[in-house]
């Protein structure tokens, strides 16, 4: 268990370092009075509402750093109001024999308090990976909780978990995390809402992400109010007394001259050998690593190096966390998968120059967050090149602005938090979806961060948002190309499986009625129709489908526990195919997506017979009646573009 203590050692030692010779009106604020923990968790939580509960910092797991032996843990909810406790995903972390982290795999048992019908397994909670949607939902009482039980005791380094991330993630606000030994006594306590506890938390998972940031404002020549900034937050925070209002006001005046001092253009890697990445290794170096972070693909990232004039592609390496990762994802707490490459370097006498870049479609964005280090003759890693310095400052004005205004957000915070997310290619952008339909109002300050930040790349084309968060749109990408795809997937599905497939959705709109593919669009949606078997419901006969694609060889996936349609990985390209059954009752009706991920009957002779329809010298089947389908799937107003319909 050392190597997880000295993780919250150094964590602290950043909070210590924050809160050191904090002065308010000449008189520094002491450490060794009783009631400090208190006093300061008690001014975090009335301060700064968006450290107890914000909506974007929820898109990302949670980490409590245990280090002690525990039988039990409980996530209980401590309001004295009815709720329900309900979150996607928990997982439990040891230490190996090699100083990394596995997930705990032994046996266990869940229990709940209460279970929802809709979702009655408490064990579902542990299984699965962190893309899970809600897997475990209480009924609505008093102080719901959901528990494991490990069949020995374990030597639990951290749990993390990963909340519901639209906005009824806000219901585990009030959220209790309660880690027991053997004897069934208290080892750990977590919350953010109890005074004393949320401001151990405040020192581990907020103190070091707000003090580089700082540091970083302060030294940086575009922005002359670092230490006014500094002086402000800390005042703002730590002060007995304050004219909250006004110092309120005039922190998020200071905070908004910082975003936009921070602001970089998108450091996105080189994709050819002429413009590659530079990096210049020191003699005696043994090794070289290039970590790239953003979620998990289902396809392998891919990424080249030339070394003495000799171009490798090196493959990605599946890999335990370490200390290191760990200790940094707890300071930028929106870093997602480490997309980790190494390349020996073997005994070299003079310095090495290495060339880096990333010439895959699919590859690019996975290293816009990176880190390039290299390992000395004494086996530590030094780092040579990475665009994680200004991430982290941005990552925390903006989780700090978040502090201050709550789940209140506003014009500034919604524009600034948009532009983060765009210039640095962050899957999150997705989840920013269910969180602005709360307040559409939002939506033109947050277009217009995303095009602020999305135009700034060099060497990768320009993302917009779409209902999938931030993507390619198809204005970047030739119709031609796309074009070969869809019939390539289509000969493929009837080639293998008698199935006829044919656009549709917006796909089909934007080949009917302009003649192309929507630019703002970025996936090819192709649907076919079948019948139900016996005895199957739509969705079990989704997955008897999905099983059957995979087992061939196409990775899918359906994109929710209740769709009938598969993402699938097809070559070079992603594509959705949506199942459309025959409804065996009904022989003049077929059941099928229309709005959304809703489901409900459509008339079978908008879409049977099928016909043809000829796209970029390809022929492709269609529904046979396109206007009557395209009318009941998006209303009278299908003829005119409106790029922000599904959002």
């Amino acid at each position: 268990m050392e190597i997880a203590r000295r993780i919250v050692r150094k964590i602290k030692r950043h909070a210590t370092s924050l809160r050191k010779d904090v002065s308010v009106a000449g008189t520094e604020l002491s450490t060794k009075v009783e009631d400090t923990r208190f006093a300061s968790g008690k001014r975090v939580v009335q301060r700064l509402p968006g450290f107890v509960y914000g909506y974007f910092r929820n898109v990302a797991p949670y980490r409590f750093f245990v280090n002690a032996t525990v039988s039990r843990v409980r996530l209980s909810l401590i309001d004295e109001k009815p709720e329900v406790i309900n979150f996607n995903y928990i997982s439990f972390w040891v230490k190996k024999d090699d100083g990394s982290y596995a997930k705990y795999d032994g046996s266990y048992q869940c229990a709940m308090s209460s279970v929802a019908e809709v979702l009655p397994d408490p064990d579902a909670a542990m299984q699965g990976t962190e893309g899970n949607s809600v897997s475990v939902h209480s009924k609505r009482e008093i102080k719901p909780w959901w528990e494991v039980t490990f069949a020995e005791p374990v030597e639990l380094a951290y749990i993390e978990l990963y909340n519901r991330k639209d906005i009824h993630g806000k219901r585990e606000r009030s959220l209790l995390v309660t880690a027991y030994n053997a004897q069934d006594k208290k080892v750990k306590r977590f919350s953010r809402v109890s005074s004393q506890l949320a401001w151990e938390q405040f020192q581990t998972q907020a103190a070091p992400l707000l003090k580089n940031t700082l540091d970083y404002m302060a030294d940086l020549n575009s922005f002359s109010d670092g230490p006014a900034l500094k002086k402000a937050v800390e005042s703002f925070i730590f002060a007995p007394q304050i004219s909250y209002k006004q110092d309120k006001e005039a922190l998020l005046a200071l905070l908004e001259k910082a975003h936009l001092a921070a602001r970089q253009p998108t450091p996105d890697l080189p994709d050819s050998l002429n413009s590659a990445l530079e990096v210049t290794i020191p003699d005696n170096a043994k090794a070289l690593r290039i970590t790239g972070f953003r979620r998990k693909l289902k396809r392998a990232v891919q990424l080249k190096v030339s070394v003495n004039e000799k171009i490798l592609c090196l493959d990605e390496q599946s890999v335990s966390p370490t200390e290191a990762l760990i200790e940094l994802k707890a300071r930028i707490w929106t870093l997602q998968h480490a997309h980790i490459f190494s390349l020996p370097l073997g005994t070299t006498t003079a310095s090495t120059v290495v060339k880096i870049f990333c010439d895959d479609f699919y590859s690019k964005d996975a290293f816009v967050q990176r880190l390039v280090e290299y390992q000395d003759a004494d086996g530590q890693w030094h780092t040579v090149e990475t665009t994680l310095n200004n991430l982290q400052a941005r990552v925390g004005l903006v989780t700090l602005h978040e502090w201050i205004i709550g789940t209140s957000w506003s014009a500034s915070f919604t524009r600034h938090l948009a532009h983060l997310l765009a210039t640095y290619r962050m899957s999150q952008a997705r989840t920013a979806k269910p969180l602005l339909r709360a307040n559409r109002g939002l939506l033109p300050d947050f277009y217009e961060g995303i095009k602020e930040g999305a135009h700034s790349a060099t060497y990768i084309p320009a993302v917009t948002y779409t209902r999938h968060g931030l993507t390619i749109p198809f204005s970047e990408i030739d119709s031609g190309f796309l074009a070969d795809r869809m019939a390539a997937f289509a000969a493929y599905l009837k080639a293998e499986y008698s199935l006829d497939a044919f656009p549709c959705y917006g796909t089909l709109l934007g080949i009917y009625r302009d003649g192309d593919f929507l630019p703002h669009d970025d996936d090819i949606d192709l649907a076919v129709i079948v019948d139900l078997p016996d005895g199957k419901t739509y969705r079990q006969a989704t997955e008897d489908w999905a099983q059957k694609l995979s087992e061939n060889g196409l990775q899918c996936r359906p994109p929710t526990p209740m769709s009938l349609n598969l993402h699938c990985y097809f070559e070079d390209f992603d594509m959705d195919l949506f199942f459309i059954y025959r409804i065996p009752e009904k022989s003049d009706k077929v059941w099928t997506h229309m709005q959304g991920y809703n489901v409900r009957e459509v008339d079978r002779k908008l879409l049977e017979p099928l016909s043809e329809l000829k796209f970029k010298g390809f022929t492709f089947n269609t529904p046979g009646n396109i206007e009557g389908f395209l009318k009941d799937r998006y209303g009278e107003g299908w003829v005119t573009p409106d790029p922000t319909y599904e959002l």
